[in-house]
């Protein structure tokens, strides 16, 4: 059906945050017939999406400049700083006394190691790692 072979009212979309880890038979030539190519937020932006997706005025105002050039320099993604977010709201609820700068700045850590974790090390699956 990807290959236009029958026609339907059914549309097919795929997304991927890093095109390398798309399998192969998916990316071959001709098998989407649009691609939107989008690049990470710029660092400029992460303020904003905070804003718009953190109603906790105390977690948005644990994202200071360090946190802000942490996640730069990582070139995170707007799903991982959405993660964050929603790892900081939990932690706030079960234990809001945690939560500070230096909390946050191990969370990027934590998270961008286990999400960047490679596979051969067979300790954990990609994606996981024990905190």
């Amino acid at each position: 059906m990807m290959d236009g072979v029958s026609t339907s009212n059914v549309f097919v979309l795929g997304t991927v945050n890093e095109k390398k880890y798309l399998d192969r038979a998916a990316s071959r030539p001709c098998r989407w017939d649009f691609i939107l190519k989008t690049e990470a937020p710029k660092s400029k932006l992460y303020l904003t999406l905070v804003q718009e997706r953190c109603a906790n005025e105390h977690i948005a105002g644990l994202f200071t400049r360090e946190v802000v050039e942490s996640m730069a320099a990582k070139d995170v993604t707007g799903a991982f700083i959405v993660n964050l977010i929603k790892h900081l709201e939990i932690t706030y609820a079960l234990w809001p006394e945690k939560l500070n700068e230096q909390f946050v700045l191990k969370a990027v850590e934590r998270m961008h190691t286990g999400f960047y974790k490679s596979s051969e090390t067979g300790a954990h699956p990609v994606g996981f790692k024990t905190i």
